[in-house]
């Protein structure tokens, strides 16, 4: 291969990779246009890949222009077939068309990438507990047999778990100033609470219970107030008044019992 083959052959490799180096430029260009879509760090993939593409097609449109003056290698004892004018003319031409098509190309690539909508990022949606909030109202009470009997002191406490929003499965346990058990009557039932105001809240409920003292099955109809008095997002304290019915299964002792609570409540939120 003679002096001026050489020189044919590098020149056509110095216009590839010259114009293909040079789409660092336009890489720079991409990411001060669109940073989130063009970066160094989680989109450095992306950003690679474009120069890349930018990069071969630039050297082969520069590989063309360099082949439109040099269509051939000269042969053995033909003259320079480009002169010192004429190379400088042609490197300025590549350069103009270099720096020409790297902006077009940029900037459609760009408003391509603009175009495709990014995934926003997956919506954690926290599960609530099938038992939340927890409550316990410890209460004192106050009842007449027969509505009209004589009035006996108590006392008891509720334990309720939120089943769904306003509704409760509610439990309770009482004892009255008899010397009969511990427990006088226990039942389980469900309760639904609504706001009445910033801090007032009402309730009403029914429930099943059995009176160890009687020995008989009853239902509970039970509705009551409630006073906010301290809230954070992990517990509330509040006070709250209740009255009771509480009808018996079979009629033998009586057919109504009134009751009247009033205690405080905590409840947990979890």
């Amino acid at each position: 291969m003679t002096r001026k083959q050489k020189q044919w052959f590098w020149g056509l490799i110095a216009a590839f990779v010259g114009a293909f180096f040079g789409s660092i430029d336009s890489g720079l260009a991409l990411m001060l246009m669109h940073p989130t879509k063009f970066n160094l760090g989680i989109e450095l993939k992306t950003t690679l890949e474009t120069m890349l593409v930018l990069g071969g097609l630039v050297g082969l449109k520069t590989s063309a222009a360099y082949l439109k003056n040099a269509p051939v290698p000269p042969l053995n004892g033909e003259t320079e077939f480009i002169t010192k004018e004429s190379t400088t003319t042609t490197m300025k031409d590549m350069l103009k068309l270099f720096t020409l098509v790297s902006l077009v190309l940029g900037a459609a690539y760009a408003a391509r990438a603009g175009d495709v909508p990014s995934t926003p990022p997956p919506t954690v949606i926290k599960e609530k507990a099938f038992l939340a909030n927890g409550t316990l109202e410890p209460y004192g009470t106050l009842s007449w047999e027969g509505l009209d009997g004589e009035a006996r002191l108590g006392a008891g406490a509720n334990v309720l778990f939120e089943v769904a929003r306003g509704f409760s499965l509610w439990g309770f346990g009482e004892s009255d100033n008899t010397a009969h058990s511990v427990v006088d009557r226990s039942g389980l039932g469900i309760r639904y609470t609504g706001s009445l105001g910033k801090h007032v809240r009402g309730d009403a409920g029914v429930a099943l219970g059995y009176g160890f003292e009687t020995q008989a099955v009853f239902t509970r109809v039970a509705t009551g107030l409630t006073l906010v008095l301290a809230q954070s997002k992990s517990f509330e304290l509040a006070g709250r008044a209740a009255y009771a019915f509480d009808i018996d299964g079979d009629g033998k002792h009586g057919t109504a019992t009134g009751r009247a609570f009033l205690g405080p409540t905590l409840t947990l939120k979890w």
